[in-house]
């Protein structure tokens, strides 16, 4: 079973402490679900997944830590990323944009791009899915990490796996870094031996 309680680790104290959320709202029952942090407004948001009848999820939760509550901000609709799971989500604060990259559909490895910009205050009328076409994408993949490492960083998309409808799945260990101006766009960095 999923289990869908919140645990916040409190960084503040000299020793790092865990504290249970209580939170109101529905909560989302997901599995292999794409997630981000937003920093600033202290917000989690998360992406698709696999819902409790192990069928996948297309839609968007926010959940406001300072409130405590779960909102959905939207279903899966033709606008939207189709319904996937094993995909990577991070936050890019400085767009303020939820970006999902890849995952799994239908058995389909996918190496597509999304952002839904995420204003101060989101809703479904003011949250808008747009897909993002750029040049020099990762391959298909699923499992993989997508992160911010601070403000004004590009993301960091790590690793995964791909080729799993055959018997020996390969597993990847290469980085792309993924940048918004003057354009969207990912560079591979070459690996440097320390």
């Amino acid at each position: 079973a999923i289990d869908t309680r919140v645990w916040l680790l409190e960084l503040t104290p000299a020793t790092p402490v865990w504290k249970q959320l209580v939170t109101t709202g529905a909560v989302p029952w997901r599995a292999y679900a794409a997630s981000g942090w937003d920093p600033v407004g202290r917000k989690l948001y998360v992406f698709g997944g696999m819902n409790q009848n192990n069928q996948p999820q297309g839609d968007l939760w926010m959940l406001d830590v300072a409130k405590a509550h779960w909102t959905r901000l939207t279903d899966a609709n033709p606008k939207a990323p189709p319904a996937r799971l094993l995909a990577a989500g991070a936050y890019a604060t400085d767009v303020k944009k939820l970006v999902v990259f890849g995952g799994m559909v239908g058995g389909v490895e996918l190496s597509d791009l999304w952002t839904i910009d995420l204003p101060e205050s989101p809703s479904a009328t003011n949250s808008t899915w747009s897909e993002v076409t750029v040049s020099d994408a990762p391959t298909a993949r699923l499992g993989h990490r997508f992160f911010e490492g601070s403000q004004h960083q590009p993301l960091a998309l790590f690793g995964g796996g791909a080729d799993f409808s055959i018997m020996s799945p390969k597993m990847l260990s290469d980085v792309y870094l993924l940048t918004w101006k003057p354009a969207p766009s990912w560079t591979s960095p070459a690996p440097t031996v320390v």
